[in-house]
């Protein structure tokens, strides 16, 4: 793979990373139980808790 593929994916993998961030935190804003957000985004119960501190 070269550099510049692997920088491509790696971009592509940290913006997926964020949308589910984002997602996350509208669907804790409105009341969703941690373990279904869990469920949809796929993010750890850790990541969570830290967007919950933000």
């Amino acid at each position: 793979m070269s550099l510049a593929t692997q920088l491509k994916e790696e971009g592509r993998l940290e913006g997926e990373l964020n949308k589910e961030r984002e997602i996350a935190k509208r669907m804790l804003e409105e009341g969703s139980e941690l373990a279904f957000v869990v469920k949809v985004t796929g993010l750890s119960l850790e990541q969570l808790k830290e967007i919950q501190k933000h």
